[in-house]
């Protein structure tokens, strides 16, 4: 490969990095963030976790809650959680977006 080739896939695999990043939602990602230092988790278990449902439960109902919600259901299902959730707190989870 040339040296101008692997120049330009690294830019595409950083705009893409990007656009991903650019879909999350910054209350969502800030969230996750602050559960999992407090919990001295993974930000997977964050994700995963009944205290970020309860978190979002408590946004005022508007564009933030909605943006909120899709961003999680994004990443559940590219975890393959959201149609099935194991675990308790995953379950319980789930069934406070569901409401």
């Amino acid at each position: 490969m040339l040296p101008y080739e692997k120049v330009a896939d690294r830019l595409e695999q950083q705009q893409v990095t990007q656009d991903v990043s650019a879909n999350h939602s910054q209350w969502v990602t800030q969230k996750i963030s602050q559960i999992a230092q407090q919990n001295r988790s993974s930000e997977k278990d964050a994700l995963r976790g009944k205290a970020l449902a309860e978190a979002w439960s408590t946004l005022p109902d508007g564009s933030e809650m909605t943006a909120a919600l899709a961003d999680i259901k994004k990443r559940w299902q590219a975890e393959n959680w959201w149609d099935e959730p194991n675990g308790k707190s995953a379950k319980q989870a789930k069934a406070i977006y569901d409401q």
